[in-house]
């Protein structure tokens, strides 16, 4: 169901999970998640990325950097500007990932990372986003 995937940013290693059906018929849209505050993948929003998996999108939920699995220092320092360039880079991970549509790429934030999600300047890049 899903694979551990690492990824630069800023630095540090970021860690996380990537759900994907690596045969799938067709490509696939891709979904980058994070969690708010100091979560990890873990907590809660694993489970939103397997049903967005079982839905047919291809997730990648990874931990923040200084956080989780991550690497970066120092730890556990919530900075949103650290954390947007994360997400940015997650999603350029995500887009030369074979039998993903990277015209079909979004992002989904809950709690605090909504936060960064919803008037994140990723957007331009992006067709679709979410805030829960």
């Amino acid at each position: 169901m899903f694979r551990i995937i690492e990824l630069p940013s800023e630095g540090a290693t970021l860690r996380g999970r990537l759900y994907f059906r690596e045969r799938a018929a067709r490509h696939c849209p891709g979904i980058v998640m994070a969690h708010g505050l100091s979560a990890t993948i873990t907590m809660v929003a694993d489970r939103y990325a397997e049903a967005l998996y079982d839905a047919g999108f291809a997730a990648l939920h990874y931990d923040h950097r200084g956080f989780g699995l991550s690497g970066g220092e120092p730890r556990q320092q919530i900075n949103p500007w650290v954390q947007m360039r994360g997400y940015r880079d997650a999603i350029t991970f995500l887009e030369t990932v074979p039998g993903i549509d990277a015209t079909r790429s979004a992002i989904w934030g809950d709690s605090y990372s909504g936060g960064q999600a919803g008037p994140s300047p990723l957007k331009a890049r992006l067709k679709e986003h979410g805030l829960i």
